[in-house]
């Protein structure tokens, strides 16, 4: 309770945060500011949204997210440093659509891992997200940058444009499953009642 709805710059630290129920999906939503999250761990995701918001993560554990351990959407940015780990999620580690981007130590890029049962990879981009930046803070860092960079794009799951990513983004169309069951072959929306 105390690290709830603290202000745009609030630090919260060396506490646990968690999901109350499996029907809520994140721990933590930030949706404005700077907040630090330094010692925490997430038992749940944690989402970040909006172009004003640009919380850091440090040393945090995120796991046992129902989706993505941390998602970030709508211009939103996050920092991740100092080993942070994320894994054990019920899909991708980090999640990053709709301008949403992240950058990442080489210690925590090593340590961002895709869903327990490896049905997913440990990043999900849609194609207007610019990704994940990795970055070194020392000079041992900056010898391994580029190795933690290859690690860390290898397991990149790139969303192709179009359909693809039209699909994840708004899910299936019920109306056009429904046709279908019902062996209709040519549709359009607007034999439906859509307005356009």
């Amino acid at each position: 309770e105390a690290a709830r709805d603290t202000g745009g710059r609030a630090i919260c630290q060396n506490v646990t945060l968690r999901c109350r129920n499996r029907a809520q999906a994140y721990a933590a939503i930030v949706v404005a500011g700077t907040p630090v999250f330094e010692r925490v761990i997430f038992e749940g995701g944690a989402l970040v949204l909006g172009a004003a918001t640009n919380p850091t993560f440090s040393r945090c554990a995120i796991r046992g997210a129902r989706g993505a351990g941390c998602k970030v959407t709508d211009h939103g940015c996050f920092d991740m440093f100092d080993a942070c780990v994320v894994e054990k999620n019920g899909s991708y580690a980090l999640c990053l659509e709709r301008h949403g981007s992240a950058r990442v130590d080489v210690a925590t890029a090593m340590r961002v891992r895709g869903s327990a049962d490896g049905a997913h990879e440990a990043v999900l981009q849609t194609p207007d997200s610019p990704g994940v930046a990795v970055f070194g803070v020392g000079d041992e860092d900056l010898k391994n940058v580029d190795d933690a960079r290859t690690w860390l794009s290898a397991r990149t799951r790139r969303l192709a444009p179009g359909a693809e990513t039209q699909t994840y983004l708004h899910g299936e169309a019920v109306e056009g499953k429904w046709m279908e069951a019902c062996g209709i072959e040519h549709w359009s929306p607007d034999a439906i009642g859509y307005d356009g």
